[in-house]
Formats: structure tokens, C-alpha cells, sequence
């Protein structure tokens, strides 16, 4: 499998997806992003793609990247959107290809999760079992064993379907969780409550908030959020 089918499968569910969108539905609020519309979302998807192939990477993945992606599209509507992001797929496919193991693995989790956060604005499920999931599971759970070691917290081992790995020997504290839930939970799209309610065991006493807050890389949703399953 090349590292592009990985990019590939998440843009063409999203084209199809938006094949059917009304504009009413085009400029709905998406939770979880900075306020964007669904017309948004792919501008920011289709300019991150125009950014790389131009090397236009300075300050990649800030806030003002993104933003610059979505203003520049402002005004076009989400079928030229749609059409331009189809059309550097070809550039874009072979780039990720060339590049294999060196290409920066939050080109892919940015376009899973904002597939995601679009799917749970339309109740539609798609995506939770795409194999981007347990592909990088094991890298989720290893960057938050380093966080919570980083931050001296008790030791933690970390369960997600296959991927396990501990903060040191003899953990004191388990998580177990599912894979997606984790990468959706670590990329900050679920509230304190419900990184709270997974699977934990720990003795008294244990900060559980301090260790929810190694869990994350992007921080935390203000409110609940539910995808469609």
C-alpha cells in the first residue's frame, strides 16, 4: 500500500460526501474546528494540499497557516473547492508516495480528524475503521506515555486494541481505551467528562485530571461531542 492511499481514501469519501451538500448545509458551524463552516473545512483540506506542493510551509499546522488557506478560498463555493482539491490530487498522491516514511504523519490524522469532526456534525458515520487508525495508534500511545513521564506523573500503561506501552516499569495507573476514541481524544475533540469516563484504573488519590491532561496535543473540547457510529 502506497502512503498516499492512506490521504486518498479520506478525500474521496469527503468529495462524495460533498457532492451532496446543500449550501445551507455548506455553511453550517463545524464543532471542534476555529469556527469554521463546512465550506471552510475543505478549503483549509484543499489548501493544505496547495501549501505543500508549493512549499509554502512556514509556520505549518499554526493556526495562521490554516487560516490563510481559509481566507484565500473565501467566496468560492464548495464545488470549485471541491474540484481544486481533486485536482492536485495527482501532484499530491506522487509527492506522499516519493516521500514514504519522511512525510509528517499529521498530513494524514489532520484530514482523518477533520473528516471526522465533519461527519459528526451530519451524523453520518465513515472513517472509524479506516486503517490510518490502527496504523498510527501505537505513535498516540507512546507520545502520551513520554508526556506523562515528562510531567512526573505515576507511571501509566496505556491499552488501545493493540497498541500498549507504559510511562516506566511497574505503572500504577491503566487507561484502556479504543483506538478511535483515543485518536479523537487526543486531537481535542472530547470534553474533559469523557476523557475522564474511559477506562482508568488507578488508586486513591491519583491526580486523574493531571492525567487526562498528558493524554492531549491539541486541547480539549468545551462540550461533549459525539461522533455517528
Amino acid at each position: 500500500m502506497g502512503h498516499s492511499e492512506h490521504y486518498a481514501r479520506v478525500r474521496d469519501r469527503l468529495v462524495a460526501e460533498a457532492a451532496d451538500l446543500s449550501d445551507e448545509e455548506a455553511a453550517a458551524t463545524v464543532p471542534a474546528t476555529p469556527a469554521w463552516s463546512v465550506r471552510d473545512v475543505y478549503a483549509h483540506l484543499a489548501g493544505a494540499c496547495a501549501d505543500v506542493l508549493e512549499g509554502r510551509l512556514e509556520g505549518v499546522t499554526t493556526d495562521p497557516w490554516t487560516e490563510a488557506q481559509v481566507a484565500a478560498r473565501r467566496g468560492r463555493t464548495l464545488a470549485e473547492i471541491t474540484e481544486e482539491w481533486q485536482s492536485l490530487a495527482p501532484r499530491i498522491d506522487e509527492l506522499v508516495d516519493a516521500l514514504g516514511e519522511h512525510m509528517d504523519p499529521r498530513f494524514f490524522i489532520d484530514a482523518w480528524t477533520h473528516e471526522q469532526d465533519l461527519r459528526s456534525l451530519w451524523g453520518r458515520p465513515g472513517g472509524i475503521d479506516d486503517p490510518l487508525v490502527e496504523e498510527f495508534a501505537p505513535a498516540i500511545v507512546k507520545g502520551i506515555c513520554v508526556r506523562t513521564r515528562r510531567a512526573g506523573l505515576a507511571p501509566v500503561e496505556v491499552r488501545a486494541g493493540d497498541a500498549v506501552n507504559r510511562s516506566a516499569d511497574d505503572p500504577e495507573v491503566l487507561l484502556e481505551v479504543e483506538p478511535y476514541e483515543l485518536l479523537r481524544g487526543v486531537l481535542g475533540r472530547r470534553s474533559r467528562r469523557q476523557l475522564r469516563s474511559w477506562t482508568w484504573t488507578a488508586p486513591p488519590g491519583t491526580d486523574l485530571d493531571a492525567h487526562v491532561d498528558a493524554l492531549l496535543v491539541f486541547g480539549i473540547a468545551d462540550a461533549d461531542l459525539d461522533d455517528a457510529r
